[in-house]
């Protein structure tokens, strides 16, 4: 049901679709899929997937219907290939994360050779950027592409010349795919303490029964959701996160944290965003993928201190008895 994983293989699949080996030295042949062929197709392919997209629309979780659409899924609005914005976040994604920089040598000179199964391989890549139009900042689907830009790499390697000058070719390329690797996976494996640190201070300073309320806003990817259970599973304790806080005004929260306490919370986690949450990279990334939420945080704090004790405090949070 993870379609996705199919889209980059497409090309691929239609040509085996809609060919047949040539008998003896003849080329392959073209050919029209047989009934049976096409109602297996669409009995464990297309079926499954329209059938899934119909059942689930009632399962969602409301706040989140409008995301989850096709519109999301399923092409999308293609007008975003004319936006200069739309350009920045993918483009570092692909080549930093994806083919750490000088893989995109290996991959042009995969392509070189003009092989029809290389050009099926790469036509799954930009395929993939049109039908998946969440590809653009959600850069975990380019596991999807993975595979088939292993398999491009590998033949564009394996055509490096023999020679001296090949050999050299192969040194720099691996040391600079190496230092791009190494830049590339320490921002995303980069390890959030923050939430750590503020679970570790709210457990200490509440009881087993105290409810508490999470107000998230030291990294833009907890600014929007309400779906983060982190702070909850690492304190031992039961309550809520502010959900998108990006849609209430900064000096508006205190109000929204006067409706969790009428309904029994307790104790209030308060995170803040600064410069030294971010690689050190990162003045050279697009600001789409830092972690700074763009939140008045410090007219969050100064209301919320002026009505609430702070009983515990630290590095990027804050603990409020309400």
């Amino acid at each position: 049901m993870k379609f996705p994983t199919l889209v980059p293989f497409i090309p691929v699949c239609v040509y085996a679709a809609l060919t047949a080996p040539g008998q003896d030295s003849r080329p392959m042949q073209w050919r029209v899929p047989e009934v049976r062929e096409a109602v297996v197709f669409l009995a464990l392919f297309l079926a499954p997937f329209i059938g899934w997209f119909m059942y689930r629309a009632d399962l969602i979780y409301e706040p989140w219907r409008a995301f989850a659409g096709w519109h999301n899924f399923l092409l999308g609005d293609l007008r975003r290939f004319t936006w200069a914005s739309y350009y920045p976040q993918p483009t570092f994604a692909f080549v930093v994360y994806a083919v750490s920089g000088s893989g995109l040598i290996l991959l042009a000179n995969a392509l070189r050779r003009r092989e029809l199964t290389d050009l099926l391989f790469f036509a799954g890549i930009p395929l993939f950027y049109v039908l998946i139009p969440t590809v653009q900042y959600q850069h975990h689907y380019l596991y999807a592409l993975a595979p088939t830009i292993a398999i491009l790499m590998a033949h564009g390697w394996e055509r490096l010349p023999r020679t001296g000058s090949g050999n050299v070719a192969r040194v720099a390329i691996a040391l600079a795919y190496g230092a791009v690797f190494l830049v590339g996976s320490t921002y995303v494996l980069r390890h959030d303490r923050v939430v750590l640190r503020a679970a570790s201070a709210l457990g200490a300073n509440s009881t087993v029964n105290d409810l508490a309320v999470g107000l998230l806003l030291h990294d833009r990817n907890y600014l929007g959701s309400e779906m983060h259970p982190e702070l909850f599973y690492l304190s031992g304790r039961r309550g809520w996160n502010v959900g998108y806080a990006v849609d209430i005004p900064p000096a508006s929260i205190d109000s929204v944290v006067l409706g969790y306490r009428a309904a029994g919370a307790r104790r209030l986690v308060l995170t803040t965003y600064d410069s030294t949450l971010e690689p050190w990279f990162a003045r050279w990334i697009p600001a789409s993928l830092r972690r700074n939420p763009n939140y008045d945080v410090g007219v969050v704090v100064a209301d919320l201190e002026k009505r609430y004790r702070v009983i515990s405090g630290g590095r990027n949070y804050l603990v409020f008895s309400l």
